[in-house]
């Protein structure tokens, strides 16, 4: 089995040459969010219970400086504030959204 993932190709092998279904669909899914960016499964039911996509928290206003490498050009951090109920997003400066 080979994943490609941008400029590298992973390789995959077993004894059998065969991968376990659980780890092949995690490793898709992993393979899924590197090259679309794609957080969680997609479309959910009302009543889901996984598949979701989960943030980082933090208890307060955010206030350190993300550090920001080549690789990562072109996203911005994003961090859930569960004091103030806010996601926060780092474009130079912290700007926050009230979830109500």
């Amino acid at each position: 089995m080979k994943v490609s993932f941008p400029a590298q190709t992973v390789a995959i092998q077993t004894e059998q040459n065969v991968i376990d279904p659980v780890w092949y669909d995690r490793i898709k899914a992993t393979e899924r969010f590197i090259n679309s960016g794609t957080i969680g499964q997609g479309t959910l039911a009302t009543n889901a219970t996984t598949g979701f996509g989960f943030l980082p928290t933090c208890a307060g206003v955010p206030t350190g400086v993300p550090v920001i490498t080549s690789t990562q050009a072109g996203y911005v951090p994003v961090v859930f504030d569960t004091t103030n109920n806010k996601i926060w997003i780092y474009n130079g400066a912290w700007k926050g959204v009230v979830v109500t």
